[in-house]
């Protein structure tokens, strides 16, 4: 058999329909058809040489956009104290 199913412990993002992905091997040679390709029950992608690409591919065909972490904080040495007011009077 020269397909197989690679499981991945993260869950590959759905297509734009919400089918599941997955991700599959054809261990041909790149010259006969092989490589990495992802694909659901709407659409696969083209044969990739890697699974990097393949997916980065699958994300452009449906428009899923990856979050971008949060940017650090320019100083680490910095303090951040509470605001209040003074001299207002409640009752």
């Amino acid at each position: 058999m020269t397909q197989r199913q690679i499981d991945h412990d993260k869950p590959l993002p759905r297509c734009q329909a919400g089918h599941l992905a997955r991700h599959i091997h054809d261990c041909r040679q790149a010259s006969s058809g092989g490589g990495h390709f992802i694909e659901c029950r709407c659409g696969a992608t083209k044969r990739c040489p890697d699974f990097e690409a393949a997916l980065q591919e699958w994300k452009r065909m449906h428009r899923v956009r990856t979050p971008r972490p949060p940017a650090a904080p320019a100083a680490d040495n910095v303090l951040q104290f509470g605001l209040f007011t003074t001299g207002s009077k409640t009752r």
